[in-house]
């Protein structure tokens, strides 16, 4: 179902709105907190100066004041202003730079004469109006006044009998001019700072963009890719390096599952493709030796001749052998290659296991004038698959039996070198040419002359089997040429390792 609806915002917008929204909001509680805080700080800061400015008055010899005194001009340098007058209201804070004009021009003395009489007339008036009418409200401690238009502290001091009176003031006008420069001031920094905050902003989202949009166009083409191209694990960002990782990761996940699902499907193929070669296998190694005994048991009931019938009913029983054999031999060759199969690698006593194979085959061609002379000396233990060994050591024999000379000994052997169990069949018998040396062990290679007692050549399946036996077991196989015949041999390890390298 498609979903239309408002666009969610881009990551960019968000964060500058984000950034900017912040600023301003800092912007704002800064200048609240400016206002609702340093003003009334600032007030009571001056109130302790005034304070100081007054005991440092009263210390000093009021016959003697002159506003050109270092520390009465300091605290006029910090915009405090003295009225100062005695008992009989005449002001006791001389003016004494206003009386150097002796060297001055004309007109610079008589603007100075004019700045002295207004000087004059101003203290007159202030004394009158801060002093003189307010006389009564002057205490020996010293007191501090607010109002909203000045902030001023009054007393007196006795000196020599004689009263003076202290008034020192400081107009809130000119510290409201201040701080309206101030907030004016704080105004352009916060606008600044705005405006650096969003500049900032914007870098950032796009730090933070270009990552997430590499991020979006990478796993949006990694289908189309196979899942090759990886994400950069340095994004500058914690959190995108970490993104970046797991996806990387999730990439490679999927890679493998496809690899295994590939190989998973290979299997089936190669599973199938291994039962219908099986299935033609059989079908096809049957005809001939089904042809033979329908041909053989046909004339057993045409003949009367009882040699011949012996002779017949021989073939018969050999046939049905083989056919039986091959069977077998297919049987195991179907369960050694398939990729499910369970090995049920147990240990088991190989002397023992040779010997019945020996045993069993002597029952049989016993009346061929060949003995099988099995030389075990010892009990050999190893860890095997009992059934495919079993039906190894058998072809070996069998083989031996169909290339032996008439009247001749088959020896089996036994050894243990090296930690591995060496199982070797040797027969008197033709040699076979270096040139087959590799292709002999191919299946349904049978050769030119390879023929059993009844004349009739093998299935080739037989050695065939005994190397895909062998390799499962991780162990080797061969043959040597003797001085009058052959021997096959093959070596597996005593215990079963996964990935093991075999050499003997």
């Amino acid at each position: 179902m498609l979903y239309i609806g408002k666009k969610s915002p881009s990551i960019r917008r968000k964060n500058i709105t984000i950034q900017l929204l912040s600023s301003i909001m800092i912007t704002i509680i800064f200048v609240l907190v400016y206002n609702s805080l340093f003003q009334p700080y600032y007030f009571n800061k001056k109130k302790g100066i005034i304070k100081k400015a007054y005991k440092y008055v009263a210390s000093l010899d009021m016959t003697k004041l002159e506003n050109t005194d270092s520390g009465i001009q300091t605290y006029i340098n910090r915009n405090l202003n003295f009225v100062i007058a005695d008992e009989k209201f005449e002001n006791a804070l001389k003016a004494s730079n206003l009386l150097v004009v002796s060297k001055k021009n004309s007109e610079q003395k008589q603007e100075a004469r004019k700045n002295l009489i207004l000087e004059q007339s101003t203290v007159k008036y202030n004394i009158d109006k801060y002093i003189k009418k307010n006389v009564l409200n002057f205490k020996k401690d010293f007191q501090i006044k607010e109002t909203k238009k000045r902030i001023s502290g009054f007393g007196y001091v006795t000196q020599n009998k004689k009263r003076y009176y202290i008034y020192i003031y400081e107009d809130k006008v000119k510290i409201s001019i201040g701080f309206l420069y101030t907030r004016g001031f704080i105004f352009i920094i916060g606008v600044a700072f705005i405006l650096i905050q969003l500049i900032i902003g914007i870098l950032n989202s796009e730090s933070i963009r270009k990552p997430i949009k590499n991020i979006e166009r990478v796993t949006k083409n990694a289908p189309a890719k196979n899942y090759s191209e990886k994400l950069s694990e340095k994004n500058g960002i914690k959190e995108l390096d970490s993104l970046s990782v797991s996806i990387n990761g999730m990439q490679d996940q999927i890679v493998q599952q496809m690899e295994e699902l590939e190989q998973q499907l290979q299997y089936r193929i190669e599973a199938d493709e291994r039962k219908r070669e099986f299935l033609n296998n059989v079908s096809h190694e049957m005809k001939t030796p089904l042809a033979i005994i329908s041909s053989q048991v046909e004339m057993l009931s045409l003949i009367d001749d009882p040699e011949k019938k012996q002779e017949y009913c021989q073939s018969v029983i050999e046939e049905t052998q083989g056919l039986g054999n091959m069977i077998n031999e297919l049987i195991v060759l179907y369960d050694a290659q398939s990729e499910n199969r369970e090995l049920n690698f147990v240990e088991k006593n190989i002397s023992e296991l040779v010997g019945k194979v020996c045993t069993k085959n002597s029952a049989i061609i016993n009346n061929k004038g060949i003995n099988i002379v099995a030389l075990i000396n010892d009990d050999y233990y190893a860890v095997v698959n009992e059934r495919y060994i079993e039906q190894a050591v058998d072809n070996y024999v069998s083989n031996a039996v169909k290339h032996s000379k008439n009247n001749s000994d088959i020896i089996v052997k036994i050894e243990e070198i090296d930690g591995m169990i060496k199982v070797s069949v040797s027969n008197k018998g033709p040699l076979i040419d270096e040139k087959f040396r590799d292709v002999i062990w191919n299946k349904f290679y049978t050769g030119d002359k390879v023929e059993n007692l009844s004349g009739q050549k093998g299935s080739g399946l037989g050695l065939y089997m005994v190397k895909n036996v062998i390799e499962i077991h991780h162990g080797i196989y061969g043959f040597n040429n003797l001085k009058d015949g052959v021997e096959f041999y093959f070596a597996i390890p005593k215990e079963q390792r996964v990935d093991e390298k075999i050499t003997l």
